[in-house]
């Protein structure tokens, strides 16, 4: 695509659209260190994830991005921090027995 771009097949590019689909974090129960702004600053979906979407696309099509429009929101205002380890990436709903409440202040998604 990116030498479809360079060869002007596509013509002029105004706008550019991108997603990632996942389940991860899916649960109130799923808890990370990226939830917590402190550890993983105060954006995730756009800083974190989207980061990467952000580069495919200046690589691709060669333009710098000038500006991002975008609505967050929170599925889970509150999720349920383990109190002792528990797996991150796991097939299975993990139910933390013991956890304390912890407010969710960066986005799970950005549309």
């Amino acid at each position: 695509m990116r030498t479809m771009i360079q060869r002007g097949e596509l013509g002029d590019i105004f706008t550019v659209r991108g997603s990632y689909l996942q389940d991860w974090l899916f649960y109130d129960t799923d808890y990370n260190w990226r939830v917590d702004p402190e550890l993983s600053g105060p954006s995730r979906a756009i800083a974190d994830i989207g980061s990467h979407l952000l580069d495919l696309i200046q690589f691709v099509t060669t333009l710098k991005i000038t500006e991002v429009l975008s609505d967050f929101g929170t599925m889970h205002p509150i999720r349920k921090k383990p109190l002792e380890v528990r797996e991150t990436y796991t097939k299975e709903k993990i139910e933390a027995i013991e956890y304390e409440e912890k407010s969710i202040e960066t986005e799970d998604y950005a549309s």
